[in-house]
């Protein structure tokens, strides 16, 4: 298999250099926009393994970026920007975004993550499934399939929603989905949980579902099966 390739979505020069030099020491292959333009154009055009996207960029901005490769490609995006603020955020996750940086950063923490992003982003669609009624969950793929029809999922959301199954029938705290799911890489706002809960209903709330995922009021979430 070849070296997998990052596209750099950045206006920084500077910012854009160091981390394709250790992008490329760690094997990887980059390519780089300084624009909104040019990034969609590079993710639609050839086959990109994951994006780094700034928010603060000429012309489209990166939230729009982000909602544009979302509307047709599960490509994994961490968005690395200076708006670290808690609204900023969240508005990237509802958006389709996979993780946040906020800088200034470690590019080594970086490369980390983009690691451990495509680790678990598997290829192979034979792997282990997890199931609770219809809904059927291939973490590895980053695939449900509700009554053989198949939706892509996140990274985010499939790790969070394979943990409920995992605990189905009991109630998660957003506390104990960030600790599972994002480790030591969160700084405590349960507001992403909330956003990648919604953002899973969308995708596997339909009629006649043999399960529900539900909110309770003060304590957290729980997936179950219905009668």
């Amino acid at each position: 298999m070849g070296a997998k390739t990052i596209l750099i979505c950045e206006d920084n020069l500077i910012v854009q250099d160091i981390l394709r030099e250790y992008l490329e020491k760690e094997g990887f292959d980059v390519v780089s926009a300084g624009d909104g333009e040019n990034a969609l154009r590079t993710v639609f055009e050839r086959h990109i393994d994951l994006v780094l996207l700034d928010i603060m960029l000429p012309g489209i901005n990166g939230f729009e970026v982000c909602q544009r490769i979302r509307g047709k490609s599960d490509v994994p995006i961490i968005i690395v920007s200076a708006r670290g603020t808690a609204p900023d955020r969240v508005a990237g996750l509802e958006l389709g975004a996979d993780d946040y940086v906020t800088k200034p950063f470690s590019a080594r923490e970086v490369v980390i993550r983009i690691k451990k992003l495509l680790e678990r982003r598997g290829t192979s669609e034979n792997d282990d499934c997890i199931s609770i009624g219809q809904l059927q969950v291939f973490p590895e793929a980053n695939l449900i399939s509700i009554n053989g029809k198949r939706t892509e999922m996140t990274n985010k959301e499939i790790q969070v929603l394979s943990f409920l199954i995992e605990n189905q029938g009991t109630i998660q705290s957003r506390e104990q989905i960030l600790n599972a799911v994002w480790k030591n890489g969160h700084d405590g706002d349960s507001r992403v949980v909330d956003t990648i809960i919604k953002r899973i209903r969308k995708k596997i709330t339909g009629e006649n579902a043999d399960f529900k995922l539900s909110s309770v009021y003060g304590k957290g979430y729980k997936i179950e099966k219905q009668d």
